[in-house]
């Protein structure tokens, strides 16, 4: 369980990098459409783009963070099981 978790963890900030590149690229187009000019569309579907994956990446940090918290929780119940049922074990014979 805690080894899916870290798998997620790690997949969800790709993930999120790039959705947020996707749609800066888009926003940025958008944006700069007005314009009417090539250039200004491509340089603010770069920076668009830039933007939208540094800020997804970093709301991805946080809910990956979240997600490894979650494992680690995961592991510290296993082992206290692994320890109280050793423990009866050994008081009980």
């Amino acid at each position: 369980m805690a080894d899916r978790l870290y798998t997620r963890a790690a997949g969800i900030q790709v993930f999120y990098s790039m959705v947020g590149a996707f749609f800066g690229l888009i926003g940025g187009t958008v944006a700069m459409a007005p314009l009417d000019s090539g250039a200004a569309m491509v340089i603010g579907a770069g920076f668009g783009g830039m933007f939208g994956a540094v800020f997804c990446f970093l709301l991805a940090r946080e809910r990956a963070f979240a997600l490894r918290l979650q494992a680690q929780t995961i592991m510290v119940q296993v082992q206290i099981e692994r320890n109280g049922r050793a423990f009866s074990q050994a008081a009980s014979a």
